[in-house]
């Protein structure tokens, strides 16, 4: 039997057979070029030659005062008949069986669209539907040191999704989720891009038009610092050291992108292409996954999240969660995240804890 695995997030979907060695990814969005006047679709997005002119339509977007939801199945399902009858990459659905994920606290109404669309519109020979950090206990990659079997999920798996639309603290024994101390943060990859896009239209060159620039700076340029008051103190010059860093913007009328400008490099060899300098831009926008109050939203950071969840469990339960926790979702990827998560944690735990944290995308 045919399994077609889709891990439909806010930012991007992956998906793939379930024998394929990995994923393939594409941006989850419809895309329209004012300068080309076309629309671009899914993974077409990525060919696109001028990003500043793009405006999106993205299908899991907000609704009412939450976020991260696939309220627009008219887009989603655009993106889903582009993706899978590509050349390379066609689904007959009706001898395949579908593995779909879907957010934590899907509405009822949401969740009886998804069934309707799979089996009416494109007929599924079956279907799964469930919440991404659930298959994280039974992976049987490397990142364990020991592999798991596959037929048994791993035993205790605490689960930080920081994602695209927000972020989730998830306990999972045996493969279970522990509901009643499931914590979400409204703090994920958008708020962080639309911050920076704030910051750097103030202080240097107006881009709040332009969220794809500001979302290829953010991914290329910007770490979590492990001692915020200390890098605030570099980057104002009053302690030693150097944060800065240069980017040099893209030139869409020549077709050339954006890119990091290497130390040594000579600026005048740039023609007259525009340079953006960092300072502490790089890591006062990550913070807030730290420190939210920082953008004033009166939530916890993720490591007090962290505490607010164990504290709903057993006390025995926490320090086996402890030593098995994982990092999922884009911004798992800022150089930085697991130390200082490590760092926060091991503050505000007993010493004879052991605290172990797994990225499995690393």
């Amino acid at each position: 039997m045919t399994v077609l695995i889709v891990d439909n997030g806010g930012y991007s979907i992956k998906y793939g057979f379930s024998l394929d060695d990995s994923p393939k990814i594409a941006p989850n969005c419809i895309a329209k070029s004012l300068s080309e006047r076309r629309i671009y679709i899914g993974s077409q997005v990525l060919g696109c030659k001028d990003f500043s002119s793009l405006r999106f339509r993205r299908p899991i977007d907000r609704v009412m005062f939450n976020i991260g939801y696939l309220v627009n199945w008219e887009s989603e399902k655009v993106i889903w008949d582009q993706l899978f009858s590509q050349k390379d990459f066609i689904v007959d659905y009706n001898e395949t069986s579908l593995l779909l994920t879907e957010p934590p606290y899907n509405f009822p109404q949401l969740q009886l669209a998804y069934d309707q669309i799979i089996f009416e519109e494109y007929e599924f020979q079956s279907y799964y539907k469930c919440i991404a950090s659930s298959l994280v206990p039974w992976n049987n990659e490397k990142i364990y040191e020991v592999q798991t079997e596959m037929n048994k999920p791993r035993e205790f798996s605490l689960v930080i999704d920081s994602g695209f639309s927000f972020t989730h603290i998830i306990p999972l024994i045996s493969g279970e989720i522990q509901w009643k101390a499931v914590k979400r943060l409204n703090v994920g990859g958008k708020l962080l891009t639309n911050y920076l896009k704030e910051i750097i239209s103030f202080r240097h060159y107006d881009i709040m038009e332009e969220f794809f620039l500001a979302d290829q700076i953010k991914k290329s340029c910007f770490f979590v610092s492990s001692n915020f008051n200390d890098d605030i103190e570099i980057s104002k010059g009053k302690k030693p050291g150097n944060l800065s860093i240069d980017y040099v913007l893209p030139d869409y009328s020549t077709n050339k992108q954006g890119f990091v400008l290497t130390p040594g490099s000579q600026r005048d060899l740039i023609e007259e292409r525009l340079i953006l300098t960092l300072k502490n831009e790089r890591f006062i926008v990550p913070e807030v996954l730290f420190n939210p109050s920082i953008i004033k939203l009166k939530q916890a950071g993720i490591p007090e999240a962290v505490m607010q969840s164990l504290k709903l469990l057993e006390d025995d339960l926490q320090e086996l969660l402890l030593a098995n926790i994982f990092l999922i979702g884009g911004n798992s990827f800022f150089k930085g995240y697991s130390e200082r998560l490590r760092k926060e944690l091991r503050s505000l735990v007993p010493a004879h804890c052991k605290i172990l944290i797994y990225q499995p995308y690393k």
